[in-house]
């Protein structure tokens, strides 16, 4: 979860340019920045922490979604596309028809196989919960 999300705040400067391809920049600027999938990442690890590895779908797709909009509403600027915003602020459940690429930016906190569920359970859960610290403290630091 710490690449996915390093990765996204080092990659958000490039987001939208379609020119050079280097390996040679600097990895954090004044321009580096958290964006809307790792906004998503912490609700995903959020609310699968929430539901614990045993947790039947109907549960996981609740939480998910009252994650998702409460963290979504709680950094409404973060750059999420225009469909997924106006979902954020509606009280629709059902899927909105994304065109994108979020769900394969935010799934991270999903990575443990089935059968070492227990032992990523045991191992990731403590990362996963300093992430979101660490991520709490930057929104209020921020009052994004």
């Amino acid at each position: 979860m710490y690449g996915a999300m390093l990765g996204n705040i080092i990659g958000s400067r490039f987001e939208f340019e379609r020119g050079r391809k280097t390996k040679e920049f600097a990895f954090f600027m004044h321009e580096s920045q958290y964006t809307d999938d790792s906004v998503m990442t912490v609700a995903v690890a959020e609310a699968l922490m929430n539901v614990g590895p045993d947790a039947v779908e109907d549960k996981v797709k609740a939480e998910l979604i009252r994650l998702m909009k409460e963290w979504g509403r709680r950094t409404p600027y973060a750059g999420y596309g225009g469909m997924f915003h106006t979902w954020l602020f509606t009280d629709r459940t059902e899927p909105y028809g994304s065109y994108g690429n979020g769900s394969a930016m935010r799934v991270s906190p999903a990575g443990c196989p089935d059968e070492l569920k227990r032992e990523c359970e045991k191992r990731i859960e403590p990362e996963m919960r300093e992430v979101l610290k660490r991520f709490v403290d930057l929104v209020e630091k921020e009052k994004l």
